[in-house]
């Protein structure tokens, strides 16, 4: 079916709530419990899990699939820092 998959996720860029929400910000290394990510959890039930590695792949008609290396690719696909929803 289109659209049926097990994993989807939303990449997202935290930069802006840190600061517009300093007190939940990653670079407050106070509470953990007071991070945005605890907070999204308990209100939401949601879990934000920090991105771990870029893969950019080509998936080609025939069913196979080859890889981009991440230096060739532009700064915009790159997510460190990033949080995947």
């Amino acid at each position: 079916e289109i659209g049926a998959h097990v994993l989807s996720g939303n990449v997202f860029d935290p930069k802006a709530l840190n600061e517009l929400l300093p007190q939940y910000s990653s670079d407050n290394k106070g509470d953990e419990s007071n991070h945005w990510t605890t907070k999204l959890k308990e209100s939401q039930g949601s879990i934000a899990t920090p991105v771990q590695e870029d893969a950019f792949s080509i998936l080609t008609e025939s069913g196979g699939s080859f890889t981009i290396p991440n230096f060739l690719l532009p700064k915009q696909l790159h997510n460190e820092g990033n949080y995947i929803l």
